[in-house]
């Protein structure tokens, strides 16, 4: 019979802070989580749709043709920033808490 072994998370006697301080999530895990998606989609949003009304707002008006890829590009670099530093805070997060709680 396999022994439960100490540095296993939910392993008796460990806490909920151990876990987390054991086992922090991947780093796929943190950029595909929920939250960090749904903020950065807004914040591509919001920063793309500016962002391209500044550099293309004058193609806009003028009804002349855009550049598809410049307008996709525009959304995906503040998409790709946010989520940048939402991973990074939230693994700075993780090795705060691992350092608060040494195991």
């Amino acid at each position: 019979m396999p022994s439960s072994s100490a540095r296993e998370p939910g392993a008796p006697g460990m806490t909920a802070a151990a876990d987390i301080a054991l086992a922090p999530p991947s780093l796929l895990d943190l950029i595909f989580s929920r939250g960090i998606v749904r903020r950065s989609l807004w914040v591509a949003l919001i920063v793309g749709t500016i962002l391209n009304l500044i550099a293309q707002g004058d193609v806009l008006i003028a009804g002349e043709h855009l550049n598809f890829w410049k307008i996709l590009l525009t959304y995906c670099v503040p998409y790709a920033v946010s989520t940048y530093g939402a991973v990074t805070a939230r693994l700075e997060s993780y090795r705060r808490m691992r350092a608060a709680h040494p195991s």
